[in-house]
């Protein structure tokens, strides 16, 4: 039976007002300022706002890292996030010790069986070899269209300027293809952490002392240097101050040059400072890069209001807190990350009423423009008829609630957004044309998420 949506408003990159939705078959039939109620189920969303799925471009469920393992496997992670508004997530293919990068692919698809949501990848590149050109063709012929790389020295993944240089030569061969780059200074990094460490100052509290802005701030600039002599697009990823988004915007400002560059940041970077580490618990507010100041607080939601930032994601890496707790007096070992997907939805709307900011752009910055860098646009991200999947969020704007974890629908055991003020909430989350989330009760048992080859 075709579902039928009345009286909404609609807001994503093609829409913006009150029209009627028509699905079959998964997709997105029909969209019009009315449609006739025929042999519809229908949905009356009237009063209330109509969002396409988020995508939360920037996940780590099931990872393994920093001496631990995430608490969320793809089956527990895609449920809190169907559950949440994300209808699609991109999570990372990381190696494992001694496992090439196909090998971890294809344990990564298996590792993603029972997920709730959509789902694709981003490929992490941590070494060069001979066969590099071929493993990256394969790689894209699976479906791959992005690829990360690490600056810093975390696990081992470890890419120098000599490898950054070959790795942009390859990819900017591809049409569509993003090198994504987490962008921080390794050696500076090595010696202000060598320095804390002889000064007996590891605990947490220290910890933003072996970060200072000056460490992303190189980073992008050396990364752009370099690429600028080469043509790949790029984007950075989790951005957390003042000095690189001004290097980005220098850069985006320039109208001659060969490639695309894209920034994102992410919630906590636009909700904490690092004041947080002042606080008892302070081991509980620990990723990478550090949460920063007042002033880059400041300078990313203007850089969000005037659509600098293009993305925002959450990094979402879920450790519990006794990980965290086990060594809050040695940073260097803490299992780094934050729980995020659960508040994708809920902190940008909210900000953006609190803020007073312009809701359709912002929506774009979880929708249609992740989908569009990533190559699954207009099959996610947006309402387009006979294209776009039929992932829609219905969203009822007169309401408040405050933040606690279990209503979350979370393993998380904690969240850094305890406490926070919330402004409306999610009625229903459609996903692939069903009715899978109903005034907050997940209507179905069997997963029905799916990887997208981009």
């Amino acid at each position: 039976m075709k579902l039928l949506i009345k009286n909404g408003f609609l807001i994503s990159k093609s829409y913006y007002g009150k029209y009627d939705i028509e699905i079959n078959n998964q997709k997105i039939t029909k969209v019009a300022k009315h449609i006739a109620i025929n042999d519809h189920k229908l949905i009356d969303a009237d009063g209330c706002y109509v969002f396409p799925g988020l995508i939360d471009a920037h996940t780590h469920f099931n990872l393994e890292a920093y001496g631990a393992k995430t608490l969320e496997d793809f089956p527990k992670g895609t449920r809190t996030a169907l559950l949440n508004g994300v209808t699609t997530v991109i999570d990372y293919i990381i190696p494992q010790k001694s496992e090439t990068l196909l090998a971890a692919y294809h344990r990564r698809l298996k590792e993603a069986t029972g997920s709730f949501v959509d789902y694709t990848f981003h490929a992490q590149i941590v070494d060069v070899n001979e066969d590099f050109s071929t493993l990256i063709r394969k790689l894209i012929s699976y479906g791959i269209k992005s690829f990360k790389i690490f600056l810093p020295k975390t696990e081992n993944w470890y890419i120098d300027d000599g490898k950054l240089y070959i790795i942009l030569n390859e990819l900017k061969k591809y049409k569509n293809v993003v090198l994504e780059i987490h962008a921080e200074n390794s050696d500076m990094i090595n010696v202000l952490t060598e320095k804390l460490k002889n000064e007996d100052k590891l605990s947490v509290k220290y910890f933003p002392l072996s970060r200072p802005n000056v460490v992303e701030y190189e980073a992008v600039r050396r990364v752009i240097s370099i690429n600028n002599k080469v043509g790949c697009n790029i984007y950075f990823v989790h951005l957390s101050t003042k000095d690189a988004l001004e290097e980005i915007i220098y850069w985006k400002k320039q109208k001659n040059k060969n490639f695309n560059i894209y920034a994102e940041t992410c919630p906590q970077y636009l909700y904490l400072t690092r004041n947080v580490f002042k606080i008892k618990k302070n081991y509980l507010y620990t990723c990478c890069p550090p949460v920063k100041s007042l002033s880059d607080k400041i300078f990313l939601w203007k850089c969000v209001r005037n659509s600098i930032v293009d993305v925002i994601a959450t990094d979402n890496c879920v450790f519990s807190k006794k990980m965290k707790f086990r060594f809050r007096d040695n940073f260097t070992k803490i299992p780094m990350g934050l729980p995020g997907t659960s508040m994708l939805f809920h902190f940008v709307i909210t900000e953006s009423i609190k803020r007073r900011l312009n809701l359709r752009n912002i929506i774009k910055m979880v929708t249609s423009t992740p989908a569009k860098i990533f190559s699954l646009y207009p099959k996610k991200g947006d309402f387009l008829a006979l294209k776009s999947d039929a992932d829609i969020i219905i969203y009822y704007p007169k309401e408040k609630w405050r933040v606690n974890v279990k209503r979350l629908n979370t393993v998380a055991d904690y969240t850094v957004y305890e406490g926070y003020e919330v402004y409306g909430k999610i009625l229903k989350v459609i996903f692939k044309g069903n009715l899978v989330v109903d005034n907050g009760k997940l209507l179905i048992s069997q997963p029905q998420g799916a990887y997208i080859p981009r």
